[in-house]
């Protein structure tokens, strides 16, 4: 094999390799979040999850537009996702109240079923995967993750994002500022 025969084996190789990126990074943000924006993205999901299930699912959300970034957008769709997807396979629940609500300073998403209920040693158990992820995914995007239950009463996933004030984004400059290079 020449060298210019290794050299085309290779940059197709890094072809494949960039479509395969490509395609992995499109699934990981949902092209909901685009089109709809995280509430109504999370309303049609919330859909889509009662007709699956049969397991009745709310939304409730004091703000269609929010202030999180898309990174931060993307985290809180997937925690609820992992949090639905435990509803299914551990709660035993008939329901699902799912609220976002925003202020100046912060992103309080709260999932809470009417199911058995989460024990302490569940919430600290090792091979918890799906709650070792949903903590992660909320501390990666500055946030903290919270979950509690109570036996036949049902188990709440608190996520707290604060929100920072950017001055470039939120404060227009003034001609009297001066000007940082």
């Amino acid at each position: 094999m020449t060298t210019v025969d290794r050299l085309q084996s290779i940059v197709g190789l890094v072809d494949l390799g960039i479509a395969t990126v490509t395609r992995i990074s499109a699934r990981l943000r949902p092209a909901t979040l685009d089109h709809l924006g995280l509430a109504e993205a999370i309303r049609w999901e919330a859909l889509t999850f009662t007709a699956r299930t049969g397991t009745r699912c709310q939304l409730r959300a004091n703000r269609q537009q929010t202030r999180l970034s898309a990174e931060q957008q993307t985290a809180l769709f997937r925690i609820r996702q992992e949090a639905l997807n435990n509803v299914v396979c551990h709660a035993n629940a008939s329901s699902v109240q799912v609220s976002i609500k925003e202020t100046d300073d912060a992103v309080e998403m709260r999932i809470r079923d009417n199911g058995r209920g989460i024990s302490a040693e569940q919430t600290s158990a090792p091979g918890s995967i799906g709650l070792l992820g949903m903590k992660e995914r909320a501390a990666l995007i500055g946030g903290t993750f919270t979950i509690a239950g109570a036996r036949g009463k049902g188990t709440v996933v608190s996520v707290h994002v604060p929100l920072s004030e950017s001055p470039a984004v939120h404060r227009p400059r003034t001609r009297t500022e001066p000007t940082r290079g």
